[in-house]
């Protein structure tokens, strides 16, 4: 009954990561949008450089899953390192604002670099720590053997998936107030 009751909590955890981290990269997107303007190139270098920021994360926490022996515990640390960034954010982009006063984001080359280089200084940590923090250490966690590690993961990213489109209609619907 302990374990169902655990299970259905991190499970709930790890629907709510979802929302907030899609709610996040909105946030970052209206930020950055300041930075390299709101047209098509400044909103793909973004979604990319998000993208990327979970992708590697993926790839860099699925290896350390082999390392780890407490993988609740390397969850709990990537999200308080994720919150705690977000806290900080103001303060990251005005430093980022500051340094990057004098460049010019045009298009399309020194947008691309400058706007790349923008995106993973705002964004790289935080999404490293969630595309590795969900998924591989909950999976590991959750799972008893190596047979379930294929069901749960099955279970675990859906959820998140549905938790980021929530969060993201939920940020939507607050803004527009529809």
């Amino acid at each position: 009954m302990r374990i169902d009751f655990l299970s259905a909590s991190l499970y709930c955890i790890v629907f709510i990561t979802g929302a907030s981290g899609l709610i996040y990269q909105v946030t970052w997107q209206k930020y950055l949008s300041r930075l390299l303007g709101s047209d098509t190139m400044a909103t793909a270098i973004i979604l990319a450089a998000f993208l990327r920021g979970l992708s590697f994360g993926y790839y860099l926490c699925g290896r350390f899953t082999t390392i780890v022996r407490n993988y609740f515990k390397a969850h709990a640390i990537l999200e308080r390192t994720i919150g705690a960034w977000c806290i900080c954010l103001p303060t990251v982009f005005a430093a980022i604002d500051s340094m990057t006063q004098d460049w010019t984001f045009s298009p399309p080359l020194t947008i691309i670099a400058q706007g790349f280089f923008s995106s993973a200084l705002l964004m790289g940590i935080p999404t490293i720590c969630m595309g590795g923090g969900t998924i591989p250490f909950l999976t590991r966690g959750l799972s008893k053997n190596i047979t379930e590690l294929t069901n749960i993961h099955a279970k675990v990213y859906p959820i998140n998936t549905a938790g980021a489109f929530l969060g993201t209609r939920l940020k939507n619907l607050l803004e527009t107030g529809i």
